[in-house]
């Protein structure tokens, strides 16, 4: 039905007014591909540990701004994931590792 929100939906509008609970909840169901996305930028597990740290943070600092009918949750979170491991890579003297 157009105009209904389903489960999803309402878990995502939640995460977006900032509920502590739900943004935990949902950045955990999300970090095994997020895991697997920065091991992909870098080839340290030290690295990708440092930066998945940096991508929770973050997450939790900005969940408000997360616009629930511009993108997915998932996609959101994975552009964070690369802006921070750019960033980080870029400060350490590393390029990304390109498999």
């Amino acid at each position: 039905m157009p105009g209904s929100y389903d489960d999803a939906d309402e878990l995502s509008i939640r995460f977006s007014y900032g509920d502590p609970e739900i943004i935990e909840r949902l950045y955990q169901e999300h970090k095994p591909a997020i895991s697997r996305h920065v091991a992909l930028l870098t080839s340290d597990p030290v690295h990708t540990e440092v930066i998945l740290r940096e991508v929770h943070l973050r997450v939790w600092w900005s969940a408000h701004r997360y616009e629930v009918d511009k993108s997915s949750l998932y996609r959101w979170i994975l552009t964070i994931a690369d802006q921070t491991a750019k960033a980080y890579l870029e400060a350490q003297g590393n390029s990304t590792h390109q498999p």
